[in-house]
């Protein structure tokens, strides 16, 4: 299985000289729409037109580590089928344009703690993958400390959720260098958000 291309539209944001882990995961969700057992992750940031396919279980392993190849998507549709995407390099090359950004919306209104933030529901109602970002990046530049983090994993047992009373919890360090923060609502598990610190150069 390998579908026809789906060109994801998407933008430079700010002074950014790359696409954001955010606009490609959201991007993505956007087309795959509502679905369980969701994850996402990166390989290596991405600085052209993007476009996303569909393929198969058995194709994933190998076609997940090619050079034009910068986020795979699996999860379960509607259906209870389990589904793979990939996001590669749009073919032929297009140009990316460039928007205005401003991360604080998602931050100005939350709420740090000793144990976490809480998000501020309307902004995550908004955009919800550019919020969780912007969330944990903040709390890991008040927790852990201040560099430059890379979004580079999310897991969610469902998409959409439900954006009232979400808390991010204080990121733990995991294995090879991650740091994962468990996202919560109510006290109910939603999923987890992973980052990794950018290589200084």
């Amino acid at each position: 299985m390998l579908t026809e291309a789906i060109p994801l539209n998407l933008h430079f944001k700010g002074n950014r000289n790359y696409i954001t882990g955010a606009d490609i995961a959201q991007a993505m969700l956007n087309h795959t729409g509502a679905c369980s057992r969701l994850r996402i992750e990166f390989h290596h940031m991405a600085a052209c037109a993007l476009s996303m396919h569909e393929v198969s279980a058995d194709q994933l392993p190998a076609m997940k580590q090619r050079d034009d190849v910068y986020a795979w998507l699996a999860c379960q549709d509607a259906s209870g089928l389990q589904r793979y995407w990939l996001a590669s390099a749009q073919k032929p090359a297009t140009d990316v344009l460039r928007l205005d950004y401003d991360e604080s919306v998602f931050t100005r209104h939350a709420v740090l703690d000793d144990t976490g933030i809480h998000a501020d529901a309307d902004s995550l109602q908004a955009s919800p993958v550019d919020a969780l970002v912007a969330l944990n990046k903040h709390m890991l530049n008040q927790c852990v400390e201040v560099h430059p983090w890379v979004f580079v994993r999310l897991d969610m047992q469902h998409w959409p959720f439900d954006t009232r009373h979400v808390f991010l919890k204080c990121p733990a360090q995991a294995s090879h260098g991650l740091y994962k923060t468990q996202i919560v609502c109510d006290g109910t598990s939603l999923g987890a958000i992973y980052f990794t610190r950018r290589p200084t150069p």
